[in-house]
């Protein structure tokens, strides 16, 4: 068995809204991105076509197995191989 790696072509900076919350000076700031992350029920711009309950399930799984127990990990680019650049 043999295994690919899909590299997506990153977004248009011109997609995504950033929104900083600042309270005051003594408070640590909020980052928030606002925009596309994920696309189901239509093609996508790798051509593919995920049906929602597909999403629905993976994203749920994902929240389980990683978000809840704390191990999630990610970053803003989109990386061209496995490794997570933090």
């Amino acid at each position: 068995m043999s295994f690919r790696l899909i590299v997506e072509t990153p977004a248009n900076n011109n997609d995504f809204t950033y929104v900083v919350e600042e309270r005051n000076a003594n408070e640590p700031r909020t980052l928030y991105i606002k925009g596309p992350y994920m696309m189901a029920e239509g093609v996508n711009r790798n051509k593919r076509l995920y049906p929602i309950d597909e999403m629905v399930r993976e994203v749920q799984r994902y929240e389980d197995d990683m978000i809840k127990p704390g191990r999630a990990m990610g970053e803003l680019n989109h990386p061209t191989t496995a490794d997570v650049d933090l």
